[in-house]
């Protein structure tokens, strides 16, 4: 209930409904009795908070939208998440390529392409131009990814390491780099998981900092102080509203 009193505190009015238009309130009397319209100031003692903001900082780190909307706890929970995925991204990654060279140079070092072409060319020659069953494989002619994973992954590549001389034969050298191979693939492939989680992260905290923002828009208190208007003021005239 609203009280309004004239300038010479002689008479008050009590107004139990109070309405909004677009730039002023109406105060009503029970039965919609006299209407009085009085001109009014809006001030706002928390502003509202952008939602493109809070996701663009939330996409740029993750935690950002979170900081901007004031929920530091959560802030600091995304950036942590982040900074730990990041961490063990480039231990990982690190692990992974440190194991690809070594491969590679074990590699250069027991496995012999041109062992491997005389013997295919000496093996054609044998047996009227043919090559050896289930020999589908081309090497690439310069030393790709493709070029280490063929050498170690087919049979038909056997020739070729320097522990071998007869194909049929098992290369233990070839079994080392399949392992060394194999193991590298799996610290890489963790990397390419954790960058994911990344990417989530971001995801899932600019998704968070959105939904934030907008409730707190939603539960934002506006204090509006009336401006006496004529003969006329609105005493203890604080209104706290949500919308």
């Amino acid at each position: 209930q609203m009280c309004i009193r004239d300038r010479d505190k002689r008479n008050e009015y009590k107004f139990d409904k109070v309405g909004l238009t677009s730039k002023k309130f109406l105060f009503l009397n029970s039965g919609v009795v006299g209407e009085r319209h009085l001109s009014f100031k809006l001030k706002q003692s928390e502003k509202y908070r952008s939602i493109p903001k809070a996701v663009l900082y939330s996409g740029i780190f993750p935690g950002g939208g979170e900081f901007y909307n004031h929920s530091y706890f959560k802030a600091i929970v995304f950036s942590g998440v982040e900074v730990i995925f990041w961490v063990v991204y480039l231990k990982y990654k690190d692990k992974g390529n440190d194991i690809d060279k070594e491969f590679k140079k074990f590699a250069d070092e027991h496995w012999r392409e041109d062992v491997y072409k005389n013997w295919l060319e000496a093996y054609k020659e044998d047996h009227n131009g043919e090559e050896p069953p289930h020999f589908t494989h081309t090497l690439p002619d310069t030393k790709t990814q493709q070029y280490y994973e063929m050498i170690g992954k087919y049979e038909q590549f056997l020739i070729g390491w320097d522990d071998v001389t007869d194909y049929g034969q098992i290369s233990k050298r070839r079994l080392y780099y399949m392992d060394r191979r194999g193991e590298s693939n799996k610290y890489l492939k963790r990397a390419s998981y954790i960058a994911m989680g990344t990417i989530l992260n971001r995801i899932v905290s600019m998704f968070d900092s959105a939904i934030a923002v907008r409730n707190y828009n939603i539960k934002v208190k506006s204090h509006i102080s009336v401006m006496p208007f004529g003969n006329y003021f609105i005493t203890n005239c604080t209104i706290s509203m949500n919308w």
